[in-house]
């Protein structure tokens, strides 16, 4: 049902809009219709043009006609001026926007006469309908009764992190008055027909998703049930358009304020909202679609934080491969030349969504857990009872003469888990999960089976959960940092947590040796060379009959504030600085053979697109019966 409006709403527009503010809400119209770069051309001589826009990458031209006479029919003459000017500025797709009206005859013969073209038109009724039928423009062009222009109040969100220690800046209560000032002053006089005003606000982190809390936690993010941002509140701007390059240009301030009392810092713009004042009730937030950005200032960079941590097109590296989602973790860049790969992780906090996500799956999983059973034995090299199925899990236990032995709930073993919910069908929709009565009865099986061995002990599921973790592996531990693996960091870095410190950068250089002679690498002195270099810090080599997998975790510390561009040029160089050292030192007979390595151990093509390989990159259910889950894991791993 939509909102119900004015009875005449042509009639009602015009009896507030002129030509500007009719400019001024067609720019509005295509702002909530996810248009972007939104540009006006002012003054005379604009050639039938009022607006550029851009949708999907494609460029537009706007064209708004104003009439005092809301029944006035825009004239033929009028409407070709939007064709006329996209053949005359080379575009292909323009919109007309009227307050009056439009006749029907003359859209037809217009998007018959320019066949090629994409041509709309939105006349008066429409563009009224428009107004009240959308959140956002209701809260800004209608009051219930009437339509005219009221002042919205913009509101937007940012934070500060100083890179040293992972501290937040909250401008309000970390800058001296004096200083405060200086800021408030700056920005007055850079917006001068704009009220401005810079505030302190406890809020979620939701408009800074994906999010980062720095680590440790701190009174201001993190340490309470709300988190402590700053907030800037605008007033006075002509149009929603003018919200991002009022960004860019309040980001340009904050970053040289800022430059002298931060040694290193991060900008994060959450996203913008308007805080609506109208029938829709006091306090009504409406969010703009934007998505939030970072920049990044360090030594030697300042700009975009993705520009910072992005790879970008080398000559010597490429992202290339045909990796599925099941080999994710062996994406690499490859040096084709030298045929060596460099691994680029980010190790960093895990997003705060994401963190309570995992607790939530976690708790489902300690569910599970405790329908499992466990018992402490005696070690055994082969499972000694024929009587009883073999556990599922087994772990030395820390007095090296007894193992801890688990026989556990299927959801445990292997099947995805997910968040429970009423009325989910979850994984059970298309995947066969085993019956819970048939397990529970297996179970309370085995565990009277166990209870007539002698030797044998049973545990409590909580007290083996703890006798696990202190043999070394916690399942139900939440890491406070995660390393993001370089499928995620070249090919999806907007979806890594930000700010992003510049010293959560990872690299490491591997390359595998190939000799046909039995027994080659049992020798590997020749890596002390390449582990004196002054930027390695930690050489470890797997050696098989007749390879040796070689991985190099490299020192970036004295560039680590340039930007992964550069960083991944000096890399280069001591690749093949690297190269050289193994290629001379190396046993007799050693080749390296990176990318042949890479597909025999790990079925990854290094270098090769996924379009020319014949791996099955999705799954498809062939029937509306669910699967077993170890047919759907054949079919993806093949």
């Amino acid at each position: 049902m939509g909102y119900k409006g004015p009875e005449n709403i042509r009639e009602k527009i015009t009896e507030t809009l002129d030509p500007k503010l009719l400019v001024d809400l067609a720019a509005d119209l295509l702002f909530s219709k996810s248009f972007s770069n939104i540009h006006r051309t002012d003054g005379p001589g604009d050639g039938g043009r009022d607006l550029y826009a851009e949708s999907n990458g494609e460029k537009i031209l706007v064209q708004c006609k104003y009439h005092e006479d809301y029944n006035k029919t825009c004239s033929s003459r009028e409407l070709s001026e939007l064709p006329m000017a996209l053949v005359k500025f080379n575009y292909t797709k323009g919109i007309f926007i009227t307050n009056a009206k439009i006749s029907p005859q003359a859209k037809r013969e217009y998007l018959d006469n320019y066949p090629n073209l994409k041509l709309f038109f939105v006349d008066g009724d429409e563009l009224g309908l428009s107004i009240v039928e959308a959140p956002l423009l209701r809260s800004i062009w209608f009051d219930g009764e009437s339509i005219y222009k009221k002042e919205p109040s913009i509101r937007v969100p940012f934070l500060i992190r100083e890179h040293i220690d992972d501290l937040p800046y909250v401008i309000n209560e970390h800058a001296c008055k004096t200083s405060l000032s200086e800021l408030n002053r700056t920005i007055s006089e850079s917006f001068p027909k704009l009220k401005i005003r810079i505030k302190s606000n406890r809020t979620d982190t939701k408009r800074f998703e994906p999010y980062k809390a720095p680590l440790p936690l701190t009174v201001e993010e993190g340490g309470s049930y709300s988190f402590l941002f700053s907030e800037l509140i605008v007033e006075g701007i002509d149009s929603l358009a003018d919200i991002e390059p009022f960004k860019a240009r309040v980001k340009d301030l904050l970053i040289a304020w800022l430059k002298d009392k931060l040694n290193g810092f991060s900008l994060r713009f959450g996203k913008s909202y308007v805080a609506a004042r109208n029938n829709d009730g006091d306090g009504t937030e409406i969010e703009l679609d934007s998505r939030p950005e970072s920049y990044i200032v360090t030594k030697n960079f300042m700009g975009p934080e993705l520009s910072f941590y992005d790879v970008g097109e080398h000559l010597d590296w490429i992202s290339t491969n045909d990796a599925r989602v099941s080999e994710a973790e062996y994406i690499r860049l490859y040096n084709e030349e030298l045929n060596v790969c460099l691994d680029y992780k980010i190790k960093s906090r895990i997003g705060w969504n994401e963190q309570l996500e995992k607790l939530a799956s976690k708790e489902c999983l300690k569910i599970a857990w405790e329908k499992s059973v466990f018992c402490l034995c005696e070690a055994f090299e082969s499972w000694p009872f024929s009587d009883i199925p073999e556990p599922d899990e087994q772990i030395a236990w820390i007095d090296d003469e007894s193992m801890i032995c688990g026989w556990l709930h299927f959801s445990l073993l292997g099947y995805p888990s997910q968040t429970r919910g009423r009325n989910s069908e979850g994984f059970g929709k298309f995947m066969k999960l085993p019956d819970e009565a048939d397990f529970v009865a297996t179970q309370q099986a085995i565990k009277s089976k166990l209870l007539d061995k002698k030797g044998i002990k049973i545990i409590e599921p909580v007290t083996a959960r703890h006798m696990i973790a202190i043999s070394g592996n916690d399942m139900f531990d939440i890491p406070e940092e995660y390393i993001y693996i370089c499928g995620e960091v070249v090919d999806y870095p907007e979806n890594i947590p930000s700010p992003i410190l510049p010293n959560s950068r990872q690299f490491h250089l591997e390359l595998a040796l190939i000799n046909e002679v039995y027994g080659s690498f049992s020798d590997l002195t020749f890596l002390e060379k390449v582990d004196s270099l002054p930027f390695v810090s930690d050489v470890e080599a797997k050696v098989t009959t007749n390879s040796c997998h070689i991985c190099i975790a490299l020192d970036i510390e004295s560039i680590e504030h340039d930007d992964t561009k550069n960083v991944v040029f000096c890399i280069s160089k001591m690749a093949s600085q690297i190269v050289d050292i193994v290629d001379l030192g190396s046993p007799e007979g050693s080749f390296i053979a990176t990318k042949e390595f890479w597909k025999a151990n790990f079925n990854v093509s290094l270098g090769s697109s996924w379009k020319d390989s014949s791996k099955i990159y999705g799954f498809t259910p062939t029937s509306d019966e669910p699967m077993e889950y170890q047919d759907i894991m054949r079919i993806l791993t093949s």
